[in-house]
């Protein structure tokens, strides 16, 4: 099935977009350490294959963004208790993130809410216009 490849290339090409358009993001290389937090309601992944675990890193790095040099990723599981999803979402506001992907339409909200000025970059399997 062709769907992983099509959801990795969509998520880079939002990356790529919200990179290349948010102002916090454009610097010179080595200058700044970027910060992107993603928001997932799920249990962390039993493998480090996972599209957004490794996927986002490995894109962004394509890109010139690396861990450890310039770039952070800051990681928000909810352990499948989206209950818990507006104070990840705080925390990640409160971490100084440059922009956040949020994994479902609930972390979405829960981000909106925390940070209404931050860019999300949304990623999931549901309309954005329509909720």
């Amino acid at each position: 099935m062709r769907r992983r490849p099509l959801l990795a290339s969509a998520a880079v090409g939002l990356l790529s977009v919200a990179a290349t358009t948010s102002t916090q993001l454009l610097a010179q290389s080595g200058e700044s350490v970027y910060r992107v937090g993603i928001l997932r309601p799920s249990a962390p992944p039993p493998s480090a294959s996972d599209l957004i675990v490794a996927g986002i890193p490995r894109a962004l790095r394509e890109l010139g963004y690396v861990e450890g040099r310039n770039l952070k990723i800051e990681l928000r599981w909810a352990g499948g208790d989206f209950s818990r999803l507006p104070a990840l979402a705080e925390e990640l506001a409160r971490a100084d993130v440059d922009l956040v992907v949020a994994v479902s339409a609930p972390a979405a909200r829960a981000m909106k809410v925390a940070a209404p000025n931050l860019p999300i970059v949304m990623f999931g399997n549901f309309d954005p216009v329509a909720l």
